[in-house]
């Protein structure tokens, strides 16, 4: 059963001085007022997250009345949209710095006449997994700085913001799972502290090279389910159920950790050079964990033996393709860490004495 707040020993006046309230992780904990929040003046942290604010029909105005607020999380709370008329005469001027509203779903496009009038403060900023719609605003670029931004799963639409490109302090940047399309802007370039980006789930074509190439920082890249033509190089790299042709190119880099290249259009042999990315974890260019991944694609030839010198592989799945001939102890020479290794569907067979014990995992 429930627990309503004005059940516990809050009174907000013997609180004045209150810096730090933490109710997070309550769920069973509700309140439809929190009207009494507006007397800890004081109050610089406030995280509710998983406290049910379904009924608190008047939650922004009670927010607004606290002008000391930096750090404010409510993820999860089952939010009511914005008063509209209660922004426009809200007397607010706390300096936000953490703002979170994930996870609500009831949150309208309304929020922006609140949001973007902590445009130079806010550093971190969720909201995803909400009902906003329509394109992303221009206004997310005054956000300068803003260094994690997580607009996931938010219903939009349109076209990427070349605005994105004036949040040069941005570290962290999440739009995945809407209907974005066209190309990457070049603008995002400029975002040269980037070490995450999670663009999946949309329905981007192009400019992915042109947008990313120079992001010394990243280390990170999610791309999966989009309509992708081109092959960028990052540190984990996942690119699967796209549209991308030819043949895979000979160097990815060495410090690719992570690279999934399944469902896609990918023919030809796997290159010999697959040996010299030393980092590789995980290879798969089938369904897309160290790790490589090239299943469901249709790729013919051998398996190359420098496969063999992929000491740090731990899942490698090749299955579902044409690959033809032997694999041999050449191939599993320095697998030590190898724990996966998926060949279902395929024409390969092991050449191998009756004395042969594997020494990987």
């Amino acid at each position: 059963m429930p627990i309503s707040l004005k059940l516990f020993p809050l009174n907000s006046e013997n609180l004045s001085n209150l810096l730090s309230l933490d109710l997070s992780l309550n769920v069973f904990i509700q309140s439809g007022d929190l009207a009494w929040l507006s007397h800890i003046l004081s109050l610089r942290f406030l995280d509710l997250s998983l406290v049910d604010l379904g009924a608190a029909i008047h939650w922004s105005q009670a927010i607004n009345k606290l002008p000391s607020l930096v750090h404010l999380n409510l993820n999860g709370c089952v939010l009511l949209p914005f008063s509209t008329g209660s922004l426009f005469h809200a007397n607010f001027s706390a300096p936000f710095v953490f703002l979170d509203l994930s996870n609500n779903y009831l949150i309208n496009s309304s929020i922006y006449l609140w949001l973007f009038k902590f445009s130079t403060t806010l550093v971190h900023l969720d909201l995803s997994s909400n009902d906003l719609y329509g394109s992303i605003l221009d206004g997310f670029g005054n956000m300068i700085s803003l260094a994690y931004l997580d607009l996931g799963y938010c219903a939009f639409e349109g076209e990427i913001l070349f605005a994105f490109g004036d949040m040069r302090a941005l570290e962290y940047l999440d739009i995945s799972g809407h209907g974005l399309h066209g190309e990457i802007p070049d603008t995002f370039g400029n975002m040269t502290f980037l070490t995450y980006i999670a663009l999946s789930s949309n329905q981007l074509q192009e400019g992915i090279l042109d947008a990313i190439g120079d992001l010394a920082s990243l280390t990170y890249l999610e791309l999966f389910v989009n309509q992708l033509k081109a092959l960028p190089k990052t540190f984990e790299l996942f690119l699967s159920h796209n549209e991308l042709e030819g043949e895979i190119p000979k160097s990815f880099g060495r410090r690719l950790g992570i690279l999934d290249l399944s469902s896609n259009r990918l023919y030809g042999s796997i290159p010999y050079t697959v040996g010299s990315m030393v980092s590789l974890e995980r290879l798969s260019f089938s369904e897309s964990t160290p790790k490589l991944y090239l299943v469901y694609n249709k790729l013919n030839g051998t398996l190359p033996e420098s496969i063999g010198q992929l000491a740090e592989l731990v899942w490698f799945n090749i299955g579902s393709n044409s690959l033809q001939g032997t694999i041999s102890k050449a191939h599993l020479f320095n697998l030590s860490n190898l724990a996966h290794l998926g060949l279902s569907s395929s024409s390969l067979t092991f050449n191998m004495s009756l004395e042969w014990v594997p020494h990987f995992n």
